[in-house]
């Protein structure tokens, strides 16, 4: 197990300079840290939630590429057919 007092990586953030925000502010980041953290952990009791949400990610930016690539081919070949 982690010893906190000799984590140097602990220490070190520990170090950095904090900087007070408005209390409105630092609300609507713990709401917004804990729905992420919730979200997070929503999918831990159930393994096909789970896989799906790896699955979702890791296609994420595959479909995104493979648009990228069909409309970069399209665009060149209409930029061809206008100047033959």
């Amino acid at each position: 197990m982690i010893d906190r007092d000799d984590d140097a990586l602990l220490t070190e953030l520990r170090a950095l300079p904090t900087k007070d925000v408005e209390p409105a502010t630092a609300e609507r980041i713990g709401r917004v840290a804990a729905g992420v953290l919730v979200e997070s952990k929503a999918d831990e009791g159930h393994p096909w939630r789970a896989g799906l949400t790896r699955a979702t990610r890791a296609l994420t930016p595959i479909v995104i590429a493979g648009t990228v690539g069909v409309y970069l081919a399209w665009a060149v070949s209409a930029a061809n057919a206008l100047f033959p």
